[in-house]
């Protein structure tokens, strides 16, 4: 059995205006993931890892770095499938993140 664990990340006990590793609950996240104990992140919307486009990409970019699969509710849409494999559909959805933050 794993000891790692998936976790809900919930906004309303941060401050959406701030960078992701500025806000309380997205630093202890940010060093959870780091430590390697969580391999999933659940948040409700795709904006809830970021003040901006450019903060939601670097959160996103931190989190597959540490091999953590990030499932968005709102787009009922996760980065990796459930063999862990890369979710293609999640791939477009970062390229029009990129084009949004040009």
């Amino acid at each position: 059995m794993s000891d790692l664990v998936s976790i809900t990340y919930n906004l309303i006990h941060d401050d959406p205006c701030a960078k992701f590793k500025d806000r309380i609950q997205g630093s202890k996240l940010l060093a959870a993931i780091e430590s390697g104990t969580i391999d999933e992140l659940q948040v409700d919307s795709i904006y809830d890892l970021g003040a901006d486009p450019e903060d939601v990409l670097a959160t996103i970019s931190h989190c597959e770095a540490h091999y953590v699969r990030i499932c968005v509710r709102s787009l009922g849409l996760c980065s990796k499938t459930a063999a862990k494999q890369s979710n293609p559909v999640w791939n477009v959805v970062l390229t029009l993140l990129r084009e949004q933050h040009m």
